[in-house]
């Protein structure tokens, strides 16, 4: 419910430069945590999975840090409502919108790897990245407040320890927020 919810209203406010605005003040504490949780450098190619029509962590990461960010989505629509964005910011030459699938995109070129709150099945994703990562990518995944378990897509308890990967955490943002904490997996 909350990720139909979240979809619904991105789509519905991708149009309005006061609601976007306001929209991310809610990620920006957030964002700057995951930066400097991943050490994310002006030389990284980073790709966002999970941008929908308002793809804040992108926008942010880009302005942040001075990087190229490269949004996926799975929704047509909400990849078009994307790239009319990120043109009016005229931030079009360092941030990509592609209609993709994050189960089976190709990631050899990317250092940096966020994923959405709201993507999912989130272990098939990560599986699929895991599996295809370079040694060094970073993959920062964001997990949702326990009680908030049953509305998103998930890890499995053992996901981590199956195949082995050491992760570093920072907590979300306190207040109103349906992050728990922000996980980092590096590709050894």
């Amino acid at each position: 419910m909350i990720r139909a919810w979240t979809k619904w209203m991105e789509k519905r406010i991708s149009n309005s430069n006061f609601f976007i605005d306001m929209y991310e003040l809610y990620y920006k504490n957030v964002v700057k945590n995951e930066i400097r949780l991943a050490r994310v450098e002006d030389k990284d190619n980073i790709l966002c999975i999970g941008g929908g029509a308002v793809p804040c962590t992108a926008l942010q990461m880009a302005m942040e840090t001075g990087a190229k960010v490269h949004v996926i989505d799975i929704d047509p629509i909400a990849v078009y409502n994307a790239k009319n964005l990120i043109n009016k910011k005229g931030l079009s030459h360092r941030i990509q919108v592609s209609n993709k699938n994050g189960q089976e995109i190709d990631i050899r070129d990317y250092d940096v790897i966020h994923v959405a709150l709201q993507v999912s099945p989130k272990e098939k994703v990560l599986e699929n990245l895991w599996k295809k990562a370079r040694k060094g990518t970073k993959i920062v995944v964001r997990m949702p407040k326990k009680g908030l378990n049953y509305f998103y897509s998930s890890l499995s308890c053992g996901f981590l320890e199956t195949n082995d990967i050491n992760c570093e955490r920072c907590s979300a943002k306190k207040g109103i927020n349906t992050m728990d904490r922000t996980l980092l997996m590096v590709k050894n």
